[in-house]
């Protein structure tokens, strides 16, 4: 049916012929040996390319990379937290067992997974501002960079809103949080979720982070663009379009961005860099790579223990926190 709907016609007989042998024969499949051929073996029986699969086991060891390619095929829960400048946490999920929602707080503090909600009241508090959706690890950028009232928060990268909308959050509104994209429709998503949650501090503008119209900051978030190799459980197929040319290409491009992020930076700011990949060179070489060039720049370790690495950075990941894979820092201007 799917070849068809394709319009490829010519290979349904070969699709057919294929299931159908599968079928009377499932006992046939050989499967490649686990301990003989590791990448093999997880590459089939996980469904990731090989490439991918042997790349997280030279990073991250054979189990992890194993507990990972089984999480990446769990579809999420939906992942919400409350708008805590309309609604406190207690309230918020005092209104969720009232109207009969199958919840339960996530692993960061202020989140809730939802397994079960009726749409129409989902829509009703999206529509009311009461909360945001929003992955539980895409707000600890926003938590590690700790922003207080008064302060002047830049978000280089900030479309959909999720983290500029978190930031106005805790900053109660007192403070300027000017949140940049460089695309004209991303941009007006950031207005939009300011407008729904009622966040007159927040003050979106078209700019791209390599040339941001701003100076300087008391806080810097670059939630720097990446190969999403974190959130393969809500886009599978994207494991298919990915390829290791192209973490090296966005490993120069993250580079250069971080460099510019920083020269916004006040002396005793800070600058916050993540990503929603869990690969070793978008992350952490692209720290190393950094604090080799700038002096001035020194690493504060996250004060976030459920996720702390042994480094002092934020990471997280789908078979440990039911989060995406995720990695933040923590940078402080020293002069």
């Amino acid at each position: 049916k799917i070849a068809r709907s394709l319009k490829l016609h010519r290979w349904t007989g070969v699709i057919n012929g294929l299931l159908r042998n599968f079928s009377r024969h499932p006992e046939a499949i050989q499967f490649p040996d686990p301990e003989t051929a590791p990448v093999d073996y997880l590459a089939v029986v996980e469904s990731h390319p090989q490439w991918l699969v042997k790349r997280w086991i030279d990073q991250f060891g054979l189990e992890t990379a194993e507990a990972l390619c089984r999480a990446n095929n769990v579809a999420p829960e939906l992942s919400v937290r409350p708008n805590s400048s309309r609604i406190s946490l207690q309230d918020f999920i005092a209104k969720l067992e009232a109207n009969g929602v199958e919840f339960h707080p996530a692993l960061v503090h202020g989140f809730v997974r939802i397994r079960k909600i009726d749409f129409d009241f989902r829509e009703q508090l999206l529509n009311e501002g009461l909360m945001t959706i929003q992955d539980a690890s895409a707000g600890l950028p926003v938590m590690l960079a700790d922003p207080r009232p008064g302060q002047v928060i830049f978000d280089l990268c900030a479309a959909p809103g999720g983290k500029s909308t978190l930031s106005a959050e805790m900053l109660h509104d007192q403070g300027v949080v000017v949140s940049g994209d460089k695309n004209k429709a991303r941009a007006g998503l950031v207005r939009q979720a300011a407008q729904r949650l009622r966040h007159d501090s927040i003050m979106p503008v078209v700019a791209d982070a390599l040339d941001f119209p701003a100076r300087r900051a008391d806080v810097v978030l670059l939630d720097a663009p990446c190969t999403g190799l974190g959130v393969l459980r809500k886009k599978p197929d994207l494991r298919w379009k990915k390829t290791a040319s192209d973490i090296e290409k966005l490993s120069v491009l993250q580079k250069k961005m971080i460099h510019k992020a920083s020269e916004h930076v006040r002396p005793g700011g800070v600058l916050v860099y993540s990503t929603c990949t869990t690969d070793r060179e978008e992350n952490e070489n692209v720290i190393a790579d950094f604090l080799r060039r700038n002096a001035d720049f020194e690493i504060e370790r996250a004060a976030l223990p459920d996720f702390v690495t042994k480094e002092g950075f934020v990471r997280t990941w789908p078979h440990q926190h039911h989060t995406d894979g995720s990695f933040a820092a923590k940078l402080i201007k020293r002069f």
